[in-house]
């Protein structure tokens, strides 16, 4: 049996995973988590996506002291992370 090798191609691998379509997806998982955050607590949260370098990113982060809080004490956006999938 013949060994198989790949080699990739690296621009256009950046080039996908910077594109509108995996931005699109990464931001529709990034407010699914929102949502669930938004509902366990006291806090108001944001989702943001951003193009990198080599891959674009999503997050959620704390508005103001009252959700900082909140996810401090309650870990609210580390449990929100299955709401994502």
């Amino acid at each position: 049996m013949a060994k198989a090798q790949v080699k990739m191609n690296s621009a256009g691998a950046r080039e996908i995973m910077n594109s509108r379509a995996i931005q699109d997806e990464l931001l529709r998982r990034a407010r699914a988590i929102k949502a669930h955050a938004d509902s366990m607590g006291s806090g108001c949260y944001e989702a943001d996506v951003q193009p990198g370098k080599n891959r674009a990113h999503a997050m959620v982060k704390t508005t103001d002291v009252v959700s900082m809080a909140s996810n401090a004490k309650h870990n609210t956006l580390l449990k929100s992370l299955d709401a994502g999938r």
